[in-house]
């Protein structure tokens, strides 16, 4: 199962998250933005929801969230915050850079559903680019049979038309050869070219 990874840059809330959420799906947690981007850029393990703190000394989580997005997009993104900053929030919401966000102090029976939905949601966006991915595969396979088959088509003409003259030759060689062999040119030193002109 892909990871939760939890940004805030208060240990104890670190602490928290983890303590609560770490029996339910794998949790990674992060001190700041730049140690978040770090996890995420990184790609050994697999994130499927990145939950931020809002308010964060050098980073904000809508900063956060925002730079997220361009880097993994899948990722489904939510951000806890302070009811005090629901401006900023809001804005992230509408500009489509988190899904979810979450007012402090969070229930874990109103955010464990939704980050359980969010790890779904990455899942299933995963699974349907690996889809689109095979299906591309696929066109093109297809698309390289039908190529290869009008290619074989165009060599088989000749190859017929030479095979078919090949039998006939090789039918026809004992008469072709006892005509040859009978003829007075044949018999003096000439050429089979000779002889069948």
């Amino acid at each position: 199962m892909a990871a939760v990874l939890y940004v805030d840059d208060e240990d104890e809330n670190l602490r928290v998250f983890e303590a609560s959420f770490g029996d339910h799906f794998p949790v990674l947690t992060a001190g700041s933005g730049e140690a978040a981007l770090k996890v995420l850029d990184d790609r050994t393990q697999k994130v499927a929801v990145l939950l931020v703190d809002q308010r964060m000394p050098t980073m904000s989580g809508a900063e956060l969230l925002e730079r997220a997005k361009s880097l993994a997009p899948l990722v489904q993104r939510m951000v806890v915050t302070a009811y005090s900053d629901v401006t900023a929030v809001l804005e992230a919401v509408n500009r489509g850079e988190v899904s979810r966000y979450f007012i402090k102090p969070w229930s874990l029976d109103e955010l464990r559903p939704a980050l359980l939905e969010g790890i779904r949601v990455f899942e299933l966006h995963t699974r349907l680019r690996q889809l689109e991915t095979r299906l591309l595969q696929s066109e093109r396979l297809a698309v390289l049979g039908q190529v290869s088959g009008a290619v074989a088509h165009e060599l088989m003409a000749p190859l017929a038309y030479i095979s078919q003259n090949v039998e006939a030759l090789r039918r026809d060689w004992p008469a072709i050869s006892a005509a040859a062999q009978s003829s007075p040119k044949v018999a003096q030193g000439s050429d089979l070219s000779a002889v069948i002109d």
